[in-house]
Formats: C-alpha cells, structure tokens, sequence
C-alpha cells in the first residue's frame, strides 16, 4: 500500500484526468492510446484500448483498462492488471494528455 501522501498525489492525477475528460470528478470512460511496460520490456505499444478512471470516494481512485476487450485476454499471464488503484499504484501525469499508472515491476501509460 502507498503512503498517504503518494496516494493523494496519484489520485489527484487521476481526478484531474477526469476533470480535463468530462468536466467532472466523477468518472471518464474513454478510448485511449496505451503502451504497458513490464520487468523493463515493453508488452504493448499504443494500442488502442478502452479504460475507465472512477473517482473511488473519498481517498483513492481506481484506473480500469479493458485489456481483454482489446484482444489481450492474457494479460494477466503478461504482468498487468486489469483494475490498478490508487492505493497502491502511483500516477503522474507525464505529458499533455498522458498519465503513467506504476507498479514494482511494470507502467501503464495511457494518453487521452
């Protein structure tokens, strides 16, 4: 689990995604170019897949990528996750658009 302080900084990232999408701090569902690294090699790249960004009351939020909707119904098998949170992965936004959602050993970059 995060420390406190990085969980609101990544949640903040997440809820200004939201807000820049849909002008609300609610949820964003939305189609997104996204690129996943894992152990340093790149998994996917810019592929387009469906995710959702929910504002999980009061203290996280959760990032949704639809990976097996996508045609990647291995992913697991490949290191990702379907539902990351905020809790325990950080986010950052890393460019216009673009946010990174991170683990120990892998990154989700999804541009908006």
């Amino acid at each position: 689990m995060l420390s406190l302080e990085k969980s609101s900084r990544s949640t903040a990232v997440i809820l200004g995604a939201i807000r820049e999408l849909v002008d609300d701090t609610t949820y964003a569902a939305f189609d997104a170019t996204v690129s996943a690294t894992v152990g340093g090699k790149l998994k996917i790249d810019a592929e387009p897949i469906h995710v959702l960004l929910i504002n999980s009351r009061p203290n996280y939020a959760l990032i949704d990528v639809m990976w097996e909707d996508a045609g990647y119904k291995n992913y697991q098998d490949m290191g990702l996750f379907g539902r990351m949170s905020t809790q325990w992965q950080t986010a950052e936004k890393i460019a216009p658009r673009t946010i990174r959602v991170a683990g120990d050993t892998y990154h989700v970059d999804i541009v908006y």
